[in-house]
């Protein structure tokens, strides 16, 4: 699904000594959304999980529950500095409970997480009202969830009401049922969050990929020193306008990759956005920017003028691309379905998959560090990526568990 440009919206805020702006653009699996502020280079993300009886059900002979648990953990340990909280729902519809406020320690959300067993109904829009009341304005919401609303309310309306509350709001959503896409994709749409329905266990690790860059450079954003300033930009008519249009892609090659992109001004205003998309198109007013592109947790930045009524192209280009593919094995040798964590020389976090009998995924060349999990073991393997080839590696668990 194509993202188009979202204009950033932020209210004019006094400088408080002792508080900063907490930013989460996805998790829309990212909601603007008190609890205690947060230091700058850190963010905070309600996670909502349904609880629900339908969360039993299965995505390829795997509970979607049991899914989720291991999404969260996959997104949880790779988060650095992100500062989360979970919020569950299922049962009555008063059934909401917020398990753990912003800034709960995170080994102690993913035993709670563990602990949830699905029943009843689903009150999607008061857990978006309890989530909300957690974050207010300075945090994201998560929402993961397998079905529509079951009690009676219309959370698309609530959600397009809590964005009127808290314009920094953004909610993203991962759904598992497609009949009720339309309901779920209406809260992410009505706060310029994401959504992607979990059709299989891959586009689910693809979620968590993409959202990985984009919690980082709110975190930059998060950071600035003129964060505290940025001019509602529904206030403002562009100045000689002039359209800048981005892409990213391998160097030598002319397709796009799909990317997330961040624009600032000079003094670090942010001030248009689009991500997961394989171009963007936006119009600006006439001046110099500084861009943030983003693909797969590598960024590059590039200064780029915006002249009045011309269009301005640059295309971000990647070091030549390689393609790794990985398979898990058991004790018998046969092919298995495994999670898998990819880290670069500085073990920062790069991708994730969960649950997959292969991966084949493309990367620019280089070393990597990959962990393969199965059944609660897990390897290890340093892999080298060579330019525009295949490198392979079978993790083999010699034991089941």
């Amino acid at each position: 699904m194509t993202s188009t440009p979202v204009k950033i919206q932020v209210n004019t805020m006094k400088l408080f000594a002792r508080t900063v702006i907490r930013y989460f653009s996805f998790i829309s699996f990212s909601v603007c959304i008190g609890a205690p502020l947060l230091a700058a280079d850190q963010q905070a993300t309600m996670i909502i999980l349904d609880g629900s009886n339908s969360m039993w059900t299965q995505v390829q002979g795997q509970a979607k529950v049991m899914i989720a648990r291991e999404s969260l953990d996959t997104l949880v340990k790779g988060a650095g500095t992100t500062s989360f909280g979970l919020t569950t729902y299922g049962g009555k519809c008063n059934s909401v409970k917020v398990v753990g406020g912003i800034g709960m320690d995170n080994t102690e959300l993913l035993k709670r997480a563990n602990k949830l067993m699905p029943k009843g109904r689903s009150p999607i829009s008061s857990a978006l009202k309890a989530a909300a009341n957690e974050v207010k304005n300075s945090g994201n919401i998560l929402l993961i969830s397998d079905g529509e609303e079951s009690c009676k309310a219309d959370p698309c309306e609530t959600a397009a009401t809590l964005k009127q509350h808290y314009p920094n709001l953004v909610i993203n959503v991962l759904g598992f049922n497609a009949k009720d896409e339309a309901q779920l994709q209406c809260i992410a749409n009505n706060t310029g969050g994401r959504f992607v329905l979990a059709q299989n266990t891959a586009s689910i690790g693809a979620l968590f990929t993409d959202l990985q860059p984009i919690i980082e450079e709110k975190a930059i954003a998060g950071s600035s020193t003129n964060a505290d300033r940025v001019v509602p930009l529904s206030s403002m008519a562009l100045q000689n306008p002039g359209t800048l249009r981005l892409s990213l892609g391998e160097q030598g090659r002319t397709d796009n990759l799909r990317s997330s992109y961040f624009i600032y001004t000079p003094d670090n205003q942010l001030v248009a956005q689009m991500t997961q998309g394989e171009a963007l198109q936006t119009e600006l007013s006439a001046g110099t920017y500084r861009v943030n592109a983003l693909w797969k947790g590598f960024r590059q930045s590039q200064t780029v003028t915006v002249k009045p009524h011309e269009t301005t192209e640059y295309r971000f280009n990647l070091d030549k691309i390689g393609t790794l593919k990985l398979r898990a094995t058991d004790a018998n040798g046969q092919t298995v379905k495994a999670n898998y964590a990819l880290y670069d020389t500085h073990d920062k976090a790069i991708t994730n998959h969960v649950s997959l009998e292969q991966v084949n995924e493309r990367l620019p060349a280089g070393r990597y560090r990959v962990k393969a999990t199965y059944n609660q073991s897990s390897l290890e393997q340093d892999i080298e990526v060579s330019p525009q080839g295949v490198s392979e590696q079978v993790f083999e668990f010699k034991a089941s568990n």
